[in-house]
């Protein structure tokens, strides 16, 4: 979608270090990062090493676009078709061995038995190819100007071009809301089982 890279930033692996700044800043207080990590001290050593390993693994899987090369607000978009399996090397080539030690075997199968309920969630309500936003965030600093909407709407123009469907999935009503603003509906809410957290699946059509 060479459309969406001339309006936002492409990142690239020479960016990551900024990438995972504004993701642990943005994710700080998120409910599931708490679920992982509920003591504050310990989130602060786990979110930029959660973040390191989802970011390579994008990186791989699909692409990843900021507001600007100074990565104030920044989006993951990857496609159906290319979602990934997990194996050990590539967990390893990918930053796992380190999330896995500040994380620890316990939280590293929390994480992974959510990744797949929640994408079994999706597969449940949606049968046909679509583009997922993931992990939309604006640092702290720069939030209330507009960033989200500037990351968003070229995204979802691209997949009215390509005739796709764009689906994320959200944690918290007022983002259920802030989606909506931009057309996407609610196809499905549950809650994550153990983590005891509201999740809704939404979707805009092109």
């Amino acid at each position: 979608m060479q459309n969406i890279s001339s309006e936002l930033y492409h990142v690239t692996k020479r960016d990551i270090k900024k990438v995972i700044e504004t993701l642990a800043r943005a994710f700080s207080e998120d409910h599931l990062m708490c679920y992982f990590a509920p003591d504050p001290e310990r989130r602060l050593r786990f979110l930029p090493r959660y973040f390191n390993y989802r970011i390579r693994n994008t990186l791989i899987d699909g692409n990843i676009y900021a507001t600007s090369e100074d990565i104030e607000g920044v989006v993951f978009l990857t496609q159906t078709e290319y979602k990934s399996t997990y194996s050990l090397p590539r967990a390893m080539r990918t930053g796992g061995l380190g999330l896995y030690r500040v994380a620890g075997s316990e939280n590293v199968r929390k994480m992974r038995e959510v990744e797949r309920f929640v994408s079994d969630k999706r597969d449940e309500c949606i049968s046909e190819q679509y583009l997922y936003l993931g992990s939309l965030a604006v640092h702290p600093d720069y939030q209330g100007k507009g960033l989200a909407s500037k990351l968003i709407r070229p995204i979802l123009e691209a997949c009215h071009s390509h005739n796709r469907l764009c689906v994320l999935d959200a944690e918290d009503e007022s983002l259920v809301q802030m989606y909506e603003h931009f057309g996407f509906e609610v196809v499905d809410s549950y809650i994550l089982p153990d983590a005891n957290i509201q999740h809704w699946i939404m979707a805009k059509r092109p």
